[in-house]
């Protein structure tokens, strides 16, 4: 029998090894459209930074895939997915399956005005390119003050360069953080000297500079957009699979008969959390581990109910020399509260009058506590009466 992997980043590489692990022994073929399989999160951090070279990011080398026994075929890509006869397209030939893990992770998105000479931070080659370009810099506008934005913000202002970020949304992060939060992060990169402007409308980026809506031009050396990521999916379109940002799955991760998807491309019925999409390093793991032991069993016929994907959503970020940890789900939060403990910051965010996320600044160990409460479903009003530090500020809102 033969299980075929989609996507040779984090998740895919995670799923050949947890099947192993859970005793498969037929056939794994792993179709990466990449030359090399590596970690991602290291790109708007070390490597910017020329810390880390990009032979330090392997996730797995030769040596691994032979003792895996993986047939990598790369850098090829997936073009279709016939799904009624268990057949993919690669690279213009038919490809049989028994099994698919579909673990194609996420694309930058594009900038919606024209951008000539935009640098995006998506894959090795981007880090690399724009770590060139950076070397020769004097200033830099990041275009989107997401976690990518932030950090690479972060790394220019550590190379001594100037920077000015530019967000269109009233602060930064709006998309997945309450306005308390965000400006929480507008303050630290303000203090560390960056221009940080939120409501600013950028409508041509060019030869001369970023152009700005009310007729302003913010000249820069180099301009990074970092405005968000979609899921690589459209090459499932027609094909059988429930698609609606990202593959639709149930809790086990299952989006077919013998099918699963896993990582940034899951959208999966999240037991607390509801229907979501994450774009966590370590969620693609928890999911090739839930997905691997699934489909292994499935094609075994075994009857014992399956895994779910259960776990509690996490992720990190560097920036200005601050460690942030966060976990939990972030959206539709209307109720936050901060507590301080010198320099360190411990951020509680509820919906609906439970504990729903946490977030901490140079505070792992309360992330750490806070991170099994999670799980618990704690009272928010309990969580805040438990928290350390002395109390910053308590909002009751509707976002």
């Amino acid at each position: 029998m033969r299980i075929v992997i989609v996507g040779g980043s984090v998740a895919g590489i995670a799923a050949c090894q947890a099947l192993r692990a859970e005793g498969w022994q037929d056939e794994i073929v792993l179709i990466s459209d990449e030359r090399t399989s590596y970690d991602r999160p290291p790109l708007s951090k070390r490597v910017l930074l020329g810390t880390t070279g990009p032979g330090e990011l392997e996730l797995a080398d030769l040596q691994e895939f032979e003792r895996l026994r993986i047939e990598r075929r790369s850098p090829t890509r997936a073009e279709e997915l016939d799904l009624d006869r268990g057949v993919l397209h690669v690279d213009g030939r038919e490809l049989a399956f028994d099994g698919l893990i579909i673990a194609t992770g996420s694309h930058a998105r594009l900038p919606p005005f024209p951008a000539d000479g935009i640098h995006l931070l998506r894959t090795l080659d981007d880090a690399l390119r724009l770590r060139a370009a950076l070397r020769g810099a004097h200033h830099v506008v990041i275009v989107g003050a997401g976690f990518v934005g932030l950090e690479v913000a972060s790394c220019a202002r550590e190379l001594g360069l100037g920077v000015t970020i530019l967000e269109y949304a009233s602060q930064p992060m709006a998309r997945v953080l309450p306005s308390e939060v965000g400006q929480v992060f507008a303050e630290l990169h303000a203090a560390a000297g960056s221009d940080v402007r939120c409501e600013a409308e950028v409508v041509e980026v060019n030869g001369a500079g970023v152009c700005l809506r009310d007729g302003e031009r913010v000249e820069a050396d180099v301009v990074v957009a970092g405005i968000g990521a979609g899921p690589n999916d459209s090459w499932l379109a027609g094909s059988g699979l429930e698609i609606g940002d990202g593959v639709i799955c149930d809790e086990t991760l299952r989006a077919a008969e013998r099918v699963y998807a896993v990582g940034d491309v899951a959208r999966w019925m999240h037991p607390i959390y509801g229907s979501i999409r994450v774009e966590h390093w370590t969620s693609a793991r928890d999911h090739a581990r839930v997905a691997a032991a699934n489909l292994a069993a499935e094609l075994a016929g075994a009857s014992e109910a399956a895994r779910v994907a259960d776990g509690v959503p996490y992720f990190w970020s560097d920036q200005l020399g601050i460690k942030i940890q966060a976990a939990g789900w972030t959206p539709g939060t209307d109720a936050v509260h901060v507590r301080q403990d010198g320099a360190r910051r411990l951020l509680l965010l509820g919906r609906a009058d439970r504990l729903t996320a946490v977030m901490t600044l140079d505070w792992p160990r309360e992330l750490a506590l806070h991170r099994r409460k999670l799980a618990a479903e704690l009272d928010f009003a309990a969580a805040v009466e438990d928290a350390p530090g002395a109390p910053v500020v308590r909002i009751d809102t509707s976002i």
